[in-house]
């Protein structure tokens, strides 16, 4: 496996889009899939890679599910914004972790 490579994001980056692509899914399907608990109060939840990617995951279906739910989702990524200052950045992502590991850094 190489490096650079994140599995997490892939995964939900490649479910946004094919949630977008999906007609039928309901906003209950892509929350419960992509947001799960991130939308509930991001004030409250550390900003860890998971998180990040899933409110990115949550922008990707936006920008391809052609105005579905738009009007329900931006309000949270919103709020998540706004949270930002207030938020724990945990530097917890694949690509810090490897470099600790040739930094000598982990032990």
């Amino acid at each position: 496996m190489a490096i650079d490579e994140d599995f997490f994001f892939q995964n939900l980056q490649c479910s946004a889009i094919c949630l977008a692509r999906l007609d039928k899914a309901t906003l209950e399907q892509v929350k419960k899939r992509l947001l799960v608990n991130a939308a509930d109060g991001p004030e409250r939840v550390a900003l860890n890679h998971v998180m990040r990617c899933r409110l990115l995951a949550t922008g990707i279906y936006l920008l391809y599910a052609e105005g579905r739910h738009v009007q329900e989702l931006v309000p949270s990524l919103l709020k998540a914004f706004v949270s930002l200052p207030q938020m724990k950045w945990v530097d917890d992502g694949v690509a810090n972790k490897a470099d600790s590991r040739l930094l000598g850094l982990a032990h």
